[in-house]
């Protein structure tokens, strides 16, 4: 947005502020009016992560059926805020079901790790730790990545930010890659967010855009890329 601060990135920003303000219909209105297609899924994707924190039915049937129709995996993204939602509300039944949907989706995906262990991480940010357990446990018999050591460490982060505990830098040193402890950030910063951590979650990304400054900083450009997009949809 910044490099191409053009009418429709614009637009797709009063949008946004429009769903801040729980205005859906007219931040969908907007969003769909958009020409621009990264504009127009970027405007969708937090209207729809917005939405889903709601108690507006309607408007979190809309917003997400809108954003299914453009841009899938934004889609699942968004139902992962849903599943957060629907467990801190209690709704007990209706998450689970949500989240075998979420399971079968990403476990036939590529390189969903993350997004599988994301979700062990709402039924543990909400006081689920049992079930987040079962659910590791049975997600891992199907991705076989989801064993490896670098998740446990994530997890056990994730556990002691819940208790209130905000990370110091020598927690992501347990880590076997830059790349992971870029992801542990972007986890972080979405779970702030989403508890209502607001001071947290911009700390957090302030750290991960120091970490990501630093000369021996090894990712990949496109996932760096990725996960700075994930944290401004998500968590900005």
């Amino acid at each position: 947005m910044c490099l191409r601060p053009d009418g429709d990135f614009v637009s797709a920003g009063q949008a946004i502020s429009a769903a801040r303000e729980k205005r859906f219909d007219s931040a969908l209105n907007e969003a769909l009016s958009l020409k621009d297609p990264e504009a127009k899924i970027l405007a969708l994707r937090h209207i729809a992560s917005l939405a889903s924190r709601s108690s507006d039915v309607k408007a979190i049937g809309r917003s997400l059926s809108t954003l299914n129709a453009a841009d899938k995996p934004g889609y699942m993204d968004a139902l992962q805020q849903r599943l957060l939602t629907l467990l801190a509300t209690g709704d007990i039944e209706r998450a689970n079901f949500l989240r075998d949907q979420l399971l079968d989706f990403y476990s036939k995906r590529t390189g969903s790790t993350m997004e599988l262990a994301q979700i062990a991480i709402s039924y543990a940010t909400t006081g689920h730790i049992e079930d987040a357990n079962a659910f590791l446990k049975r997600a891992a018999g199907r991705v076989k990545e989801l064993n490896n050591k670098d998740i446990g460490v994530l997890f056990g982060l994730i556990i002691k930010a819940t208790q209130g505990v905000y990370p110091p830098p020598q927690d992501f040193y347990e880590f076997s890659s830059d790349a992971m402890r870029l992801q542990a950030y972007v986890q972080l910063a979405i779970l702030f967010d989403r508890s209502g951590q607001v001071g947290y979650a911009r700390r957090v990304t302030s750290d991960m855009a120091r970490f990501a400054q630093k000369s021996s900083f090894s990712v990949d450009g496109r996932e760096a890329t990725t996960a700075f997009s994930k944290v401004l949809i998500e968590a900005m």
